[in-house]
């Protein structure tokens, strides 16, 4: 429900609706991050 809110809040916003695909791309980068720092420290700590 609150996501239906908030997107049809952000989707009328003009610089949202130009840059809708990097502001995913931005979202799922921000969301994987932890996991890619974590496997990165752990092959950095084998070698």
């Amino acid at each position: 429900m609150i996501a239906c809110g908030a997107g049809y809040f952000f989707g009328n916003i003009p610089f949202v609706k130009s840059h809708f695909s990097a502001i995913i791309l931005g979202i799922v980068f921000i969301t994987l991050l932890p996991s890619i720092l974590t496997v990165l420290k752990s092959i950095l700590k084998r070698s």
